[in-house]
């Protein structure tokens, strides 16, 4: 889980970061991972299940990154045409 400040203006973009550098490493770890952000925002309404695991006042689940060995290798995907940068 990666928690941020519950009023942090950032928070959502910090964590995305974060979970993105966990999932790198656990790749060069011969490792799979998932980004995981609507069940972790979901868990946010469940106080109790929040204590549960730790989550300190202030703070909020932004996303989860399960980490383990993959059931399967997928396919290499070309991700060339995602994105667009442009420069003027």
């Amino acid at each position: 889980m990666i928690l941020t400040k519950k009023d942090s203006p950032f928070g959502e973009r910090d964590a995305s970061v974060a979970a993105e550098n966990v999932m790198i490493q656990a790749t060069e770890l011969g490792l799979g991972s998932v980004y995981v952000m609507g069940g972790a925002i979901k868990l946010n309404n469940y106080p109790g299940v929040l204590q549960s695991l730790g989550v300190p006042a202030g703070f909020e689940v932004t996303t989860i990154v399960p980490v383990g060995k993959a059931a399967e290798q997928p396919a290499p995907e070309t991700r060339a045409d995602r994105y667009r940068i442009q420069i003027k």
